[in-house]
C-alpha cells in the first residue's frame, strides 16, 4: 500500500484507515527455501520502510490486513545519517512514534505456512522492527495503541526483541501472562488455549504464543512427561518456567525451593534441533523443578549445542531444583552443557549435575565481567568428565568486574584430562 524507498525524509501518516491489505505470497516458501536464502526474505506488510528518518502515526486504524512477516508496518532501517541530495541538508536526528492508533486482526501469514517455530522468530502480526533501536526507543513511542492481533504481535530479526517483547506496549487484548503445558494438550490457538484444562502440547509453543516483556513476566507451568522441543527462545522477555515436582501430579503455582524437588518434568531436544535448546538474549528466565537433559543417544547429532545458553549484558537466569543429564552418559558432548556469556546473571541453586561427559568444553562455562553476578548455592556436581580440557568441570573466564559465590556446593568423583595427558583416557 505505502513503500518507502531508501533514503526517505519524513514520513506522518495521520487519521488513515488501512485494512484488508494482502502483501504475502501466493505460493508461500518452504523451510528448506527459507534456510537456503540465510533468512534474507520477503517481509511484507501494509506499509513497508526501506530507510527513513522520521515516522509518526497518529489516530490510524490498521484492520484485518495479511502480509508475509507482518500484516502492518515493516520498519527495515531508520536514521542512517545520509545527506539529502535536494537541499543538501543533513537529518542528524530520528523519530518514531505510534499514538493513538488500533491495530485489530491483522495476520503475519508466515506464522500458518511455517509450522517449525525456530524459522518464524522474526515474524510481528502488527509490527516488525527490523532496524537497529534501543528497547527504550520502542517503550516510550508507543502511546495510546491498542491491539486485538494474536500473539506475537510485535517482532524483529534482532533475537533480543523477537516473540512478543513489545506486545504490552499495544495495551495487549486476548493475552495471557499464564500458560499450561501438557503431552496432552494441543498446538492451537482458540479463546481458551494455554488454561490449565486447555494446555498447549509444548514448551516451545506456548513461549510463542503468550505474552511477556522485561517489566511482565510470562508463567509456563508444566505437567508431567517428557517434552522433547526444538528450541526454546527467550529474547527481551520474562519467562518462568516450572515443571510438576516430585510426588504430585499438577504443576503448583507456589514453588517452595525446601521442598519441591524435580523427576516429573522433564525437557530435552528433539533430533531437529540444531542450535542451543534453551536460548536467552537480553532476556531473563527462572526454570524451577525440571529436569532438563541433552539426547545425545543417537551419533547422527552433527551440531553441537547446549542446554542452555545465556547471551547479553542484560540477560539473567535463576535454576532451582532442577537436574542436567544427559540420554547417554557414556557418549561425549561438544559443546558446553551451560554457558554464561560476558555481562550476564547467573543463579543456581540446590540443582544436580550427574554423569555428563565433554570432549573438549567444561560442562558450565561462565564469563564474569563488568556488574555480572554468579552464585552457585548448593550445586552438586557428581561423576562428570573431561576428556581434553584446559579447565575443569566448571571454567569462569573473569574479565574486569563482576562476582562469584560457590556456596556449600559438592564436587565428587569428577575428572578432567588435560592435552598432554598420554595414557588412557576415560
Amino acid at each position: 500500500t505505502i513503500y518507502c524507498e531508501d533514503k526517505f525524509g519524513s514520513l506522518s501518516i495521520t487519521q488513515t484507515n488501512i485494512s484488508q491489505q494482502l502483501t504475502s505470497f501466493i505460493n508461500p516458501p518452504t523451510v528448506e527455501q527459507i534456510r537456503d536464502q540465510n533468512n534474507i526474505e520477503y517481509g511484507g506488510g501494509a506499509i513497508v520502510i526501506q530507510n527513513a528518518q522520521r515516522l509518526k502515526f497518529e489516530e490510524c486504524y490498521f484492520i484485518q490486513n495479511q502480509g508475509w512477516r507482518t500484516g502492518v508496518i515493516n520498519i527495515q532501517q531508520m536514521s542512517k545519517n545520509w545527506i539529502s541530495l535536494d537541499n543538501q541538508q543533513e537529518f542528524i536526528s530520528d523519530t518514531f512514534e505510534i499514538r493513538r492508533c488500533v491495530f485489530e486482526s491483522n495476520f503475519a501469514n508466515k506464522d500458518k505456512s511455517i509450522s517449525q517455530i525456530s524459522y518464524k522468530t522474526d515474524i510481528g502480526n502488527d509490527i516488525i522492527f527490523d532496524y537497529e533501536y534501543s528497547k527504550t526507543d520502542i517503550l516510550s513511542n508507543i502511546i495510546q495503541t491498542n491491539s486485538s492481533s494474536i500473539i506475537p504481535k510485535t517482532g524483529s530479526i534482532h533475537k533480543q526483541f523477537a516473540m512478543s517483547v513489545f506486545d504490552q506496549t499495544l495495551n495487549a487484548k486476548l493475552t495471557f501472562e499464564v500458560a499450561y503445558v501438557s503431552l496432552e494438550g494441543t498446538n492451537q490457538q482458540t479463546n481458551t488455549s494455554g488454561q490449565q484444562r486447555t494446555p498447549y502440547q509444548t514448551i516451545e509453543y506456548a513461549n510463542f504464543h503468550i505474552s511477556s516483556s522485561q517489566r511482565l513476566l510470562q508463567h509456563l507451568y508444566v505437567f508431567p512427561g517428557n517434552f522433547t522441543e526444538n528450541c526454546i527462545f527467550i529474547g527481551g522477555q520474562n519467562v518462568s518456567i516450572t515443571g510438576t515436582a516430585q510426588g504430585l501430579t499438577d504443576p503448583k503455582e507456589q514453588f517452595s525451593a525446601q521442598l519441591d524437588f524435580p523427576g516429573p518434568t522433564e525437557i530435552h531436544n528433539s533430533i531437529l534441533t540444531n542450535e542451543d535448546l534453551i536460548q536467552v538474549y537480553d532476556g531473563a528466565v527462572t526454570l524451577h523443578t525440571l529436569v532438563i537433559r541433552i539426547d545425545n543417544s543417537d551419533e547422527s547429532f552433527s551440531y553441537p549445542f547446549s542446554a542452555i545458553a545465556i547471551q547479553g549484558s542484560k540477560a539473567s537466569a535463576s535454576i532451582e531444583q532442577c537436574a542436567f543429564r544427559t540420554v547417554n552418559n557414556k557418549l561425549a558432548l561438544d559443546k558446553d552443557f551451560l554457558s554464561l556469556d560476558r555481562g550476564g546473571n547467573l543463579t543456581i541453586r540446590s540443582t544436580s549435575v550427574q554423569k555428563i561427559i565433554e570432549n573438549y568444553r567444561p560442562v558450565l562455562y561462565i564469563v564474569v565481567s563488568e556488574t555480572s553476578q554468579v552464585t552457585l548455592q548448593y550445586v552438586n556436581i557428581t561423576s562428570c568428565e573431561i576428556f581434553e580440557s584446559s579447565s575443569g568441570v566448571i571454567h569462569l573466564q573473569y574479565y574486569t568486574g563482576g562476582t562469584v559465590t560457590l556456596d556449600q556446593c559438592q564436587f565428587r568423583y569428577n575428572i578432567v584430562v588435560t592435552y598432554n595427558y598420554q595414557g588412557y583416557k576415560p
